[in-house]
């Protein structure tokens, strides 16, 4: 028996999902999917290719005052959300009965749905329709006829056609009384390929039917029934090549001519290109038994009228076939040998070889009755089987996963699935993708208000029901906190819930930087198996996923053991904040654990960041004083002591009740002064100062008014005359030249070219003894702009004489 070293691939778990779900998750005995006062019946089912499936049904819904069949359709995620339109997405609604729906996909994504249609009122025809993974009706309302002359045609099959379309072939009355078999070929636009009244498979006399197709392996199709044109049931198959031309003998070559009934044949495609399994219940030794053989080349490999697959006492029946590994198939079988009835399987090779001993292994021999209704092929090595099971009275549904050595891997007993209240019949598989798979089935537990209704579930790869990994609901900033953390909450596994209990804790991981993630591939770091992450598990752990090109590590934070609440939650912190250059994001994932270190549940990942919440406190101490050297306003304050601090920003306005922002923006500073050279005690300005952090958050206001400002309107004269250095410089387009006088009188101020040409004439006129600053603005006495260059300014004031070089850059 194989391990379970592997539940969930997070791989999987980041695929998109394209639907949005109306309802949320599976539930112990199955999800409703469609619940209505008259009966659904007829399930078939499809994976989705994201881990859910697709089911269609015949509808029994009232209809111009009276019951009719309708074909509907419905679409679950993998945790069990339906995902299209409450009650199922309408495919066929015409008038009178519609039965018999099969669904495969369409090789783009979508699916082909067909079944036989009364819609004239007088015979059943073929009709399809096509939808896509929305659910939306691709084709002509209430579906294309395949197939639509004045005769009856039953129990269309359906088979997808390579690249898109699909194979039908039905039951015919068109010649026969009795019935024949014909097919047709569709494309992905409904229209119909080969004649428009379809092609004959087999229109011998007598009464032929049960058809079966499966794919050649060269865009063509096999097709096995069961025939009674020499009087007794026998089986019989045909090869019919892509341009619909049958590739046999006209009307088809035996499989099995045997004395007694040959009936419910099975055929299953191999990877042996053109070869197929066929399998058959068989009455040649007076008691019904199941035969087989693999046909290829137009020869079966198995002798003339097959081989037995289980010949034992009692009656087998309600043969399933399913493919198992390219070149081998596994039959499986209701068994009567015993003394009730019990369920057996064979896996046997396209030699003729059986694998698990003569007339097959026990799958299951409880008390009551056991009816076999699907199977699938799971995970490598291994087959999902789904029966009912009538060992509490009524029939309940029970699943099992098989072994190579037909050895069970979940409990012997089989895994029960849903035991819900009255019969559960009629029941379909599809995979989930994930070693497990998603089971539908007929339900009569609402039979005092319903008649038959469609429920589902999923079994996963460990033999538990639904989807047992946790589901994070949030990841949230941890509220008035300096950022670095986040609130982790997830909803409990649904085995973290009596009487199921068989969560042990949880883990909690979180997502590391690409440049975290290949510095420890380069230091040879290796994934630690979740398996290793027992309850008391202590250190340091990561896994790597590899997706495309990328790797991407994760790193385990803590455990958390369960208490069979509703939800947990976890305070995990962040590498680093949510800021305005870098938005923050972190992901995590919980997985689920067992008792069995072998068994765990990844959680979808999600994502969220931390945030500094707290802003810094009220700059105190804010203080201007006048200066006149330069002339203008210098503003402190005293230092704040957060430990994120970034700076501050001083916002100037014309009244105590002026709105900050980037307009009044007077200076951004980390340090606790500035000067505002624009400032006059005309302006009558006030300034708001606020602290800022390294997260942006901005402290409360503080506020000087103009009676605050400290100065003297008058500056003093200077103990000495004097021209200070121009400011910028080197300047563009203005600069300031700063001149003091310490007696009254005339000034001249000059600017020179390099050359000595005079450029202008700032100042020419008489002063008074102080402290002065004089803007030139770059132009000549032209009123031009001068080039970028080198220039003089002189000055001379009284015996005072100065010149000073300056630098104008464009």
């Amino acid at each position: 028996m194989k391990r379970l070293l592997f539940i969930v691939s997070l791989a999987v778990l980041m695929l998109p999902l394209f639907s949005s779900p109306l309802s949320a998750g599976w539930i112990e005995n199955g999800t409703a999917i469609k619940i209505a006062s008259r009966a659904q019946t007829d399930i078939d089912i499809i994976s989705d290719g994201e881990g859910g499936a697709v089911m269609v049904w015949s509808d029994l819904r009232y209809d111009n005052g009276f019951d009719f069949n309708d074909i509907y359709a419905q679409r679950v995620d993998r945790r069990g959300n339906i995902l299209w339109t409450s009650g199922g997405v309408p495919i066929c609604t015409a008038n009178y009965e519609q039965y018999n729906p099969n669904i495969v996909s369409d090789g783009a994504g979508g699916f082909i749905i067909s079944w036989q249609d009364l819609r004239s009122g007088s015979y059943y025809n073929v009709y399809a329709q096509r939808i896509d993974l929305s659910g939306n009706i691709l084709w002509t309302s209430n579906g294309v006829g395949v197939c639509t002359g004045s005769y009856n045609m039953y129990a269309p099959e359906l088979l997808p056609v390579p690249g898109g379309g699909a194979f039908l072939a039905w039951k015919d009355f068109r010649t026969d009384a009795s019935g024949d078999i014909y097919c047709q070929k569709i494309d992905n636009t409904g229209a119909t390929v080969w004649t428009s009244a379809g092609v004959a498979v087999c229109a011998t006399t007598g009464d032929q039917g049960e058809v079966k197709i499966a794919d050649d392996g060269y865009n063509g199709f096999f097709a096995v029934w069961r025939d009674q044109g020499g009087g007794a049931s026998d089986i019989y198959l045909q090869q019919m090549n892509s341009s619909g031309s049958p590739v046999y003998t006209a009307n088809g070559v035996a499989i099995c001519t045997a004395t007694g009934e040959q009936a419910t044949p099975q055929i299953l495609s191999s990877d042996f290109t053109g070869g197929v399994f066929i399998a058959w219940l068989d009455v040649r030794s007076g008691t019904t038994d199941v035969y087989g053989t693999f046909f290829r080349g137009g020869s079966s490999y198995w002798g003339a009228n097959g081989a037995p697959i289980c010949s034992a006492s009692g009656i087998q029946s309600y043969l399933v076939l399913q493919r198992y590994g390219g070149f081998e198939m596994v039959a499986a079988w209701r068994d009567d040998r015993g003394t009730d009835t019990d369920l057996y399987a064979q896996r046997c090779d396209y030699n003729g070889n059986m694998k698990w001993g003569t007339n097959g292994k026990a799958i299951s021999t409880d008390i009551g009755v056991q009816y076999i209704q699907d199977i699938v092929e799971s995970d490598e090595g291994s087959v999902i089987l789904c029966w009912l099971d009538g060992r509490n009275v009524y029939h309940d549904t029970y699943v099992q996963k098989l072994d190579e050595d037909g050895d069970p891997i979940w409990d012997p007993d089989g895994v029960v699935l849903c035991d819900a209240f009255y019969y559960q019949s009629t029941a379909a598989m599809a995979q989930d993708g994930m070693g497990g798979a998603i089971v539908a089935w007929e339900d009569q537990r609402n039979y005092l208000t319903t008649s038959i209704d469609i429920y589902a579930s999923r079994i996963d790869c460990a033999g538990y029901w639904g989807f047992p990994s946790p589901e994070i609901s949030s990841i949230d900033d941890v509220p008035y906190d300096q950022g670095g953390s986040i609130a982790l909450t997830w909803e409990a596994c649904p085995l973290d819930v009596y009487p199921w209990q068989a969560i042990t804790h949880y883990s909690i991981w979180r997502s590391l930087t690409g440049f975290q993630t290949a510095a420890l591939l380069s230091r040879g770091v290796k994934e630690t198996a979740l398996e290793a992450i027992t309850p008391d598990f202590e250190g340091s752990a990561y896994r790597f996923l590899k997706l495309g090109a990328a790797t991407y590590g994760w790193e385990w934070l803590a455990n958390m053991d369960t208490h069979r609440l509703e939800s947990y939650s976890y305070t995990a912190h962040t590498l680093y904040d949510s800021t305005g250059s870098d938005d923050g994001w972190h992901h995590f994932f919980v997985a689920s654990h067992t008792a069995d270190p072998f068994v765990y549940w990844d959680s979808e990942p999600d994502s969220g960041y931390s945030v500094d919440n707290i802003s810094p406190a009220m700059p105190m101490g804010l203080a201007g004083e006048q200066q006149y050297s330069p002339e203008g306003l210098r503003l402190a304050w005293d230092p704040n002591s957060e430990i994120d601090l970034a700076g501050y920003n001083i916002y100037r306005g014309i009244s105590g009740d002026f709105e900050p922002g980037e307009g009044n923006l007077v200076a951004s500073t980390p340090d606790t002064t500035t000067f505002d050279g624009d400032w006059t005690w005309e302006g009558g300005y006030y300034y708001k100062l606020a602290a800022v952090d390294i997260h942006g958050n901005k402290s409360p206001f503080s506020l000087l008014t103009p009676s605050q400002i400290t100065g003297d309107d008058t500056p003093p004269a200077p103990l000495a005359y004097f021209m200070n250095q121009n400011f910028p410089n080197p300047f563009n387009p203005s600069t300031t030249i700063s001149f003091g006088l310490r007696e009254a009188g005339n000034v001249t101020l000059r600017i020179y070219d390099a050359s000595g040409r005079l450029v202008r004439a700032l100042i020419d006129r008489h002063f008074d003894a102080g402290s002065y600053n004089v803007l030139w603005d770059g132009r000549g006495c032209d009123g031009g702009a001068v080039a970028s260059g080198v220039y003089f300014y002189n000055i001379e004031a009284g015996t005072f004489r100065e010149t000073r070089k300056m630098v104008l850059l464009k």
